[in-house]
């Protein structure tokens, strides 16, 4: 499951990172597909999946866990049993920030794209703000 700016949209098997062209530049991009679900169109998709938006990655995991059946006495040692646990474990995806291609399968399925920014542009937001201090600063 996907977690985008609070809206719950469930994926379809793996994202895959993989470089791709968006907005002109080769950017490294995750590849998202999404299967047929009630209320996700193209337009849901084009709201949800925009610049900025926060996505993080919601899995089921399970692990192993010692669970106590009794507890200790005098003449027997504590009993445990091992119980395997479902749990879920978020995994932020902050890097991919780039709105990308949003593609129509026609089946009622899409594949969206979302990209990392490039050096270029990380210099040029940190450039912008630091000339806005310094603008600032002079009043």
């Amino acid at each position: 499951m996907l977690i985008i700016n609070d809206t719950q949209i469930q994926e379809e098997g793996e994202i895959y990172e993989r470089p791709y062209i968006t907005r002109g530049i080769k950017r490294n991009c995750i590849e998202i597909t999404i299967g047929k679900q009630d209320n996700v169109t193209y337009d849901t998709l084009v709201n949800t999946f925009s610049d900025g938006a926060s996505i993080i990655r919601r899995l089921k995991e399970k692990r192993i866990e010692k669970q106590l059946v009794s507890e200790a006495t005098e003449t027997e040692e504590a009993v445990y049993q091992e119980v395997e646990i479902e749990y879920d474990q978020d995994y932020p995806l902050t890097d991919f920030v780039v709105a990308g291609d949003i593609i129509d399968k026609r089946d009622g399925t899409f594949v969206v794209y979302m990209g990392m920014k490039t050096e270029t542009e990380i210099l040029e937001e940190q450039n912008a703000e630091l000339m806005l201090t310094l603008v600032g600063g002079e009043e």
